[in-house]
């Protein structure tokens, strides 16, 4: 399984998103979660809240 560290992007359960702010234990973070009718909240979830991970890479632009 991918590591979760802190900023990773993530996506809930229950299909909100979500940042992660900080490690609280091995398998308990502090996140800012975007809820699903608006608005963020900030709360404790287990890395069994956890869905998926966003992962980022760099793609080169052919400039001129």
């Amino acid at each position: 399984m991918d590591v979760i560290k802190e900023y990773d992007r993530v996506r809930l359960a229950s299909g909100e998103l979500g940042r992660i702010l900080e490690i609280l234990a091995p398998s308990v973070f502090l996140a800012e979660v975007v809820r699903k009718g608006g608005g963020i909240d900030t709360k404790e979830i287990n890395l069994t809240d956890i869905k998926s991970k966003f992962v980022e890479y760099e793609k080169p632009i052919n400039a001129p």
